[in-house]
Order: structure tokens, then sequence, then C-alpha cells
């Protein structure tokens, strides 16, 4: 019998002796909660708690690693590169990776983003309780790499949380170790203490090479890398080599995220102050959210994988990018979801009339 499944038996057992019969799914949920619980929100670092960090000075922070001349930018050409800001200065760092590849679908993309609003919530709650400040950046990946939110544009904590909902799916493969690349990047980029990376992904990467090379140096850095697998397709290998560990948090489909957010929502409810996110947001004067690109965008050459949204209809998409960040986007209407995943682009509707002519990627 695997680990794995000595621990879930070991969860069926003590559940049903304290008369709460938990199934397998449930019992998976409970395991991620408790790993991220534990890597995310226990004391790191040798802080022994969030209060601690509170009553460090604002910029007692570890520097840039670009005042040390050892800021990275990835050599190939196809990752966005984005320029250090030393003079950003936080407590904590995190970065959220989100997969957008074809085998995620509009769906389930959303269920990440809205397990990711939740999660935002918590570490903004306790970032406003102890007077913390978190630089927050937020990359999603399928065949390219784009950012949403850098954290270089110093946006706070609720008006990222504002921007999560709103962003947008792709489709196309599954490019982790770009998405790894801007990550790195962000946390460097950035005066801080404490480093996160959150790596939500459905399986294992098949473009922009291998992901693990760019972890062990994100780990070298000083930060810590936290793995969401969803589903049955993942390869294990690969991210337990990303995390440099055999725990990591899996549930078994996307369907399970909200559940999720009800476990690490409960065991964060302890606080000293009864507001909830939204009205400590609404209490706490910030800018609203800005995405500091200043260079035109350029439109891609493809439209994206077909995708179904919520109510069934199909849809293609095709963005506009500057520096990584989606400025703009543009969507028509597809004639079934099973279409091809990239078309050339054309001056007319796309129409089941008239389907361009298919072109290999």
């Amino acid at each position: 019998m695997s680990c794995l499944n000595l621990i879930l038996l070991f969860g069926v057992l003590i559940s049903a002796a304290n008369g709460i019969p938990m199934n397998k799914k449930e019992i998976k949920v409970a395991l991620a909660a408790d790993n991220i619980q534990k890597s995310m929100f226990a004391p790191q670092f040798g802080l022994r708690s969030y209060d601690s960090m509170a009553k460090m000075d604002p910029y007692a922070v570890k520097a840039s690693s670009i005042s040390s001349h050892n800021y990275y930018q990835p050599q190939d050409d196809s990752t966005p590169k984005l320029e250090a800001c030393p003079d950003v200065k936080c407590h904590v760092s995190l970065t959220l990776v989100f997969d957008s590849s074809g085998s995620v679908g509009k769906t389930d993309f959303d269920s990440q983003l809205d397990f990711a609003e939740t999660f935002v919530e918590i570490l903004g709650r306790k970032a406003l309780e102890f007077n913390l400040k978190v630089c927050t950046g937020i990359v999603v990946y399928s065949t390219d790499v784009e950012v949403p939110v850098n954290p270089c544009c110093d946006n706070h904590i609720c008006a990222v949380s504002k921007i999560i909902k709103n962003m947008r799916y792709h489709g196309g493969s599954t490019n982790t170790a770009g998405a790894l690349k801007v990550a790195r990047q962000m946390l460097q980029g950035t005066s801080n203490h404490n480093k996160h990376v959150i790596l939500i992904t459905d399986g294992k990467s098949n473009t922009g090479g291998d992901p693990v090379p760019i972890a062990n140096d994100i780990r070298e850095d000083g930060a810590k890398i936290i793995v969401i697998a969803v589903g049955n397709n993942v390869d294990e290998n690969e991210i337990k080599n990303i995390m440099d560990s055999d725990e990591y948090a899996h549930i078994d489909s996307f369907d399970s995220f909200h559940d999720l957010a009800v476990e690490l929502t409960k065991k964060n409810k302890e606080s000293s102050i009864s507001k909830s996110f939204s009205e400590l947001c609404e209490a706490t004067e910030y800018d609203d959210f800005k995405s500091c690109v200043k260079e035109t965008c350029k439109w891609g050459s493809y439209w994206s994988q077909c995708a179904a949204t919520r109510i069934g209809s199909c849809y293609q998409f095709k963005n506009c990018v500057a520096s990584g960040v989606v400025m703009d986007q543009q969507q028509r209407r597809c004639y079934t979801c099973r279409e091809e995943s990239r078309y050339p682009v054309h001056n007319f509707p796309y129409n089941r009339h008239h389907i361009p002519r298919k072109r290999s990627i």
C-alpha cells in the first residue's frame, strides 16, 4: 500500500472515530489544505508569526537581487522580461501561477480564479490585520506566458483581489518552465523578506523545456514553491522535483477548489478583528489597479483554442500583449468547441460557412 493510501486510510479511521465519515475526495482536500496552511500561513524563515513580521520596520527587508548584480532575466525571446523595481519594498512577495492550457478549459480555469480570490482574501486579511505589505504578482500560462499583475506596479492587495475575477482563459500547451521564469523575475525584482510561488496545474509541461532547473533556482533565491496539482494526469515526479518535496497539495478535480477554499477559510478564521476582508478594504485607502506598462501592446497572430463558457457557447480569444501583460482582448464565436485550437487571423468574422484553413503550429 502506498504512503498516500495509508494516509487516506488513517484519515478515514480518525473521521469515523469522531463520527464524521469522510470519503477519499474529502480527505484529499483536507490534506491539501494542511499542506498549504503549513507552507504558506505557518511561521516561515525564523519568524514566529505574522505578528512578529508586523513589528518589523516596514523597510527592514532584503534588497532586490538587482542591487547585488544578480538579477535574472530569461535568454529566450518567447518569455516576458520584466524590469526590476528595488524601490518597491514589502514584507511578503507572492506570485500566483495559473495553468490556462487547453486541458484545463474555461470553466475549470474560472474555478482556479475563485480559489485564488479566497486565498488572496485570507492573506490580505492577515496583512491588513498586522499592517503588512504584500507584493503580489500573477502569471497565467499556456503555450505563451502572460502577466496580468506585475508586482512592480505596487498594487495594494485589495486592488489585486478585484482584478483576479476578470482574468481571461487562453488555451494551448503547458509551458510551466516559461511561467516559472517569469515568477523568478517577480520575486527577485522587489525588495522583500518572505517569498512564495503558488503553482496550480492539471498536468505535466509539454513545451518550453524542463521546469525543474528554474524551480531549483527559485528555491536557491530563498523562495518557497507550493504546488496544487489537480486531477489524475499530473506528473508526480515533475511536481515533487519542482517543490523538492513529496508533500504537495493534490485534489481530484477543479470542482474541489470550492471545498479547499472553505477548508483554508476555517483554518484562518481566528482574528483579533471582526471585519471581513471586503469591509477592511472599504475602510482602507488605496489606488485603483494599475498595469504600469507603458509600451503599446501587440496583437497576437493566432486565435486561441475554442473554449466553452458556463452557458455552453464556444468562443476563441486573441490578446493584445505588452511586456507579458494582456492589455486588450478580442473574442469571436466558434461553431463548435471541437475545432482546431489555432487558426490564422483573418479580417472577417468566424462563422460555420467559412472556416480558415488549418495550419500546423
